[in-house]
């Protein structure tokens, strides 16, 4: 059985491979742009074994909660945690599965923009701090605030166009789910295939763009909700401990400017 400290130091120990081994690359690598992630189909580094690893670890049921209580996790650890992120390969992998289900369409690409990834970060970590997709009361894709989520942007975006999808997750006490970008990517990406009106926004031909962030909930107040005939939530509660951390996840995607 898994317990919580044997959890934490294994994810620490990741991290650290792949830390020394982007460290290492970095000295060699010159030619990566800052906006695009560059993938070696038959890259058989440590640095790809070790990632692979964790995203298998993410995709197993491990009960932390039986243990010592995953939840009680400190918002500076979980922090720590998210920010080993590498936000160029989290939009490289989503990236990859819209654009495989945009061609199968015959549709064109979108385009990762790492501009708008500040804004997209905002709103999910907003959401995650209120510890759920939208503030009890309020209409969807609305801050806790009561402003519109895309009033992030700056007014040229905002009077464009945006288009959103916003996802909340659980990880169910698995701390992989946390670290890995390849099984954020597909989770948040399954979640919004399967809902008609997200789908719908990922195979539009009005956006040229997107931008993708996750956030997970830090202080502990991790919630569910009913939605109701009205469209809005209600009856919200903490969720039970076997559902572990709420995750929310934002896709913005952008009209192109020209």
């Amino acid at each position: 059985m898994y317990n919580k400290k044997d959890g934490i130091l294994v994810v620490i120990a990741l991290i650290m491979v792949v830390a020394l081994f982007k460290q290492f690359n970095s000295q060699i690598e010159t030619t990566e742009s800052s906006s695009d992630y560059v993938h070696e189909e038959h890259n058989t580094s440590l640095e790809e074994q070790a990632e692979e690893e964790k995203y298998e670890l993410a995709n197993e049921e491990l009960n932390f909660a039986e243990t010592e209580g995953y939840r009680d996790f400190s918002k500076a650890e979980l922090e720590a945690l998210y920010r080993t992120l590498d936000y160029e390969k989290l939009n490289y992998e989503i990236s990859l599965l819209i654009n495989e289900h945009r061609r199968s369409l015959g549709l064109k690409e979108l385009e990762y923009y790492s501009e708008y990834k500040e804004g997209s970060e905002q709103i999910s970590k907003e959401l995650a701090d209120y510890g759920y997709i939208t503030p009890e009361g309020q209409d969807p894709h609305t801050r806790p605030n009561g402003e519109d989520t895309d009033s992030v942007f700056d007014e040229d975006l905002y009077y464009r166009g945006v288009g959103e999808n916003l996802s909340f997750s659980y990880n169910k006490n698995n701390p992989y789910t946390l670290v890995s970008e390849k099984h954020l990517a597909e989770r948040f990406f399954n979640n919004w295939m399967n809902s008609e009106g997200h789908r719908k926004n990922m195979e539009s031909t009005a956006y040229t763009g997107f931008s993708f962030a996750v956030y997970p909930v830090t202080n502990g107040n991790t919630m569910r909700a009913e939605k109701g005939e009205d469209g809005q939530y209600h009856n919200y509660e903490q969720v039970p401990e076997s559902w572990g951390i709420g995750i929310m996840g934002t896709l913005t995607l952008i009209v192109s400017p020209d």
